[in-house]
């Protein structure tokens, strides 16, 4: 949660509530993972935002590995009502015990 949710929101829909507060201040809200500003994206230029930061976001290079960035793109590529369910089921868990692996990004490649 302390990472991509607090912009993008619980479940990616760019309503997270350190989103909101981008918006009060910039007018511009991170984009929900089925918007337009993020599908039309390749998986390679995916891979660089999350690595190198995009806009407002940071560089997640230091945070995440290279196969967990790679698990991370084909998560958001995936179709929306799944990454919905999987994020329901993270976010219903404690959050000191939710991690990449609850996702099983590893089963999405």
């Amino acid at each position: 949660r302390q990472n991509c949710s607090m912009c993008h929101g619980l479940l990616a829909g760019g309503d997270g509530p350190v989103g909101d507060r981008l918006n009060d201040y910039t007018g511009v809200r991170p984009p929900a993972f089925d918007s337009d500003r993020v599908s039309t994206l390749s998986e390679g230029q995916l891979f660089v935002s999350l690595a190198k930061g995009q806009g407002r976001m940071p560089a997640f290079r230091g945070l995440l590995s290279v196969e967990d960035r790679w698990d991370l793109v084909a998560f958001v590529q995936m179709d929306a009502a799944k990454r919905t369910q999987a994020l329901e089921q993270v976010n219903a868990k404690p959050e000191n015990v939710r991690t990449l692996r609850l996702l099983s990004l590893r089963s999405l490649r």
